[in-house]
């Protein structure tokens, strides 16, 4: 967000962010206006967006262990699940702007289905990290450790693994490999 570059890379639909000042005084207001319906819950926080009538807005469900993420269209009133937690959330938004995660710690965390072609994650530890159904071509895990990671039917073709730490990892083709 610190340099927007247009509506189709923004981090939300509308393009701002509002304070939690103004999501926890926006989500209240339309919990006890006349819009409040079933797709309103009293455990929603309208935390980054406040879904206009020509914007999305996600949703953050409140008290759970995690997090869930919603996409809720006022035009339709439509709800669907954006993303199962907000870590999965502001790291699929980082990696779509082509951050550089080398060295990032990102031991046990869910990347399942995540598009990283190109990625930049050279020394990165990614121990425990679920990498299933990935694509990963091209990217760059020269010294990552890759231990108890899953890469089970990830697409890795032209990736550098070179120096990558290998043990009890899931390659994309089922087998257990140990280095």
């Amino acid at each position: 967000m610190k340099y927007p570059r247009g509506w189709d890379k923004c981090f939300v639909s509308s393009k701002e962010f509002i304070t939690l000042q103004e999501a926890v005084e926006f989500t209240k207001s339309l919990a006890d206006s006349y819009y409040r319906s079933d797709y309103i819950k009293p455990n929603w926080l309208y935390a980054f967006a406040e879904g206009t009538d020509n914007s999305y807005a996600y949703v953050v469900v409140l008290g759970e262990e995690v997090a869930t993420v919603l996409d809720f269209c006022p035009d339709s009133w439509g709800v669907s699940i954006a993303y199962s937690s907000i870590t999965q959330m502001m790291l699929r938004k980082a990696f779509g702007q082509k951050v550089d995660f080398s060295g990032a710690n990102l031991a046990g965390v869910d990347l399942s289905r995540f598009y990283l072609r190109s990625a930049k994650l050279s020394g990165s530890n990614l121990s425990a990290a679920n990498l299933s159904k990935t694509k990963l071509e091209g990217a760059d895990l020269r010294g990552a450790n890759l231990s108890h990671a899953n890469l089970w039917e990830a697409l890795t073709s032209g990736t550098d693994f070179t120096d990558a730490i290998f043990c009890q990892t899931i390659m994309p083709d089922g087998i257990i490999r140990n280095s």
